[in-house]
């Protein structure tokens, strides 16, 4: 179920290489004050990667759901980790958000693909962390595309460029919040095609 970055490691996906979820939320490692696990996990790692043509599928709408109760798991959710790189990927069908980002530094993504409709609350990039490029991407979600949270008041979204992608949303493209507690700053979103 969750597959963890230790720091230095890239996992590298093949074209037609297919990551899987479990469908069975018990399989998956939490972390504190975090009832969702994730496929991919990192905490507090340093100089991770996640890298090429294939796919990391979820399979979120193969399980059940209930409104407001845990028991949900992400696509990838780096905690804590300093240099990331996510590339080329396409990350899907997560139970809930496909890719968070919480309190990161020094990320890039670049040239990821985002599909995740199977669930209500299907954000495609949940971003809490600083100096970070996303660009050439394409993010299609059920519900927010790209959002921008700080959950803690320690919490802090800085020096961030999103430009250049493609991003689709049954709710919100670009959304700021809903978890506003900490530190905006330095948000640029540009050349980007909204729908």
């Amino acid at each position: 179920a969750s597959l963890q970055l230790k720091s230095a490691v890239e996992l590298h996906l093949d074209e037609g290489a297919r990551l899987v979820g479990s469908t069975n939320y018990a399989d998956y490692v939490t972390m504190p004050n975090d009832n969702r696990g994730a496929v991919v996990w990192s905490d507090s790692a340093r100089n991770v990667a996640i890298s090429g043509r294939g796919v990391i599928d979820g399979r979120g709408g193969l399980a059940p759901h209930v409104c407001g109760t845990p028991g949900r798991w992400r696509g990838v959710a780096l905690y804590r980790t300093k240099g990331v790189r996510i590339e080329g990927v396409e990350i899907r069908d997560a139970h809930t958000w496909a890719c968070y980002l919480r309190e990161c530094e020094d990320v890039v993504v670049r040239g990821v693909r985002i599909c995740n409709h199977v669930n209500y609350n299907n954000d495609g990039l949940d971003i809490e962390a600083s100096d970070v490029l996303v660009e050439n991407c394409e993010i299609d979600s059920e519900d927010d595309a790209i959002v921008f949270k700080t959950r803690t008041p320690e919490s802090r979204v800085e020096n961030v460029l999103v430009r250049n992608c493609r991003i689709f949303s049954n709710s919100s493209a670009i959304k700021i919040g809903t978890e506003s507690r900490g530190r905006f700053a330095d948000i640029t979103v540009s050349n980007c095609t909204v729908g």
